[in-house]
């Protein structure tokens, strides 16, 4: 089974932050959007032991995307990109098996700018 590769996608992932450099954005906050993929070399890929709890890898995206605001969505996505990892580290060997994991913040309507959103793509390989 080496070489193959699953691709666990959790995409569309509706957030409201304060993340920004201007103070409008820290003080009113606005709408974001997560994306993220996690792509998987398994090397047997039976059983739950070899996967990842996508409710616990949600549920600690939000908690990361609140605990601290970023002035930079590069750092946001640079961090959120660590979730997996941190979360299979020392509880199963899916941690080796992960070969990346790709982590897209869009922010809706970005002050100052007249497009509808602005977006920020970071992959994090497991080296």
């Amino acid at each position: 089974m080496k070489g193959n590769r699953f691709t666990i996608k959790i995409p569309q992932l509706k957030l409201f932050g304060y993340h920004g450099c201007y103070d409008q954005e820290k003080e009113k906050g606005q709408e974001f959007e997560l994306n993220m993929v996690i792509t998987i070399e398994p090397q047997n890929p039976d059983g739950l032991i070899n996967t990842i709890d996508y409710v616990e890898i949600e549920s600690e995206i939000k908690k990361t995307f609140n605990d601290i605001r970023y002035d930079l969505l590069e750092d946001l996505s640079a961090k959120i990109s660590t979730i997996p990892y941190d979360l299979t580290r020392n509880t199963s060997k899916v941690y080796k098996e992960i070969y990346s994991v790709s982590v897209v913040v869009r922010k809706n309507n970005p002050q100052g700018m007249s497009v509808p959103y602005v977006e920020v793509k970071y992959i994090n390989y497991n080296t």
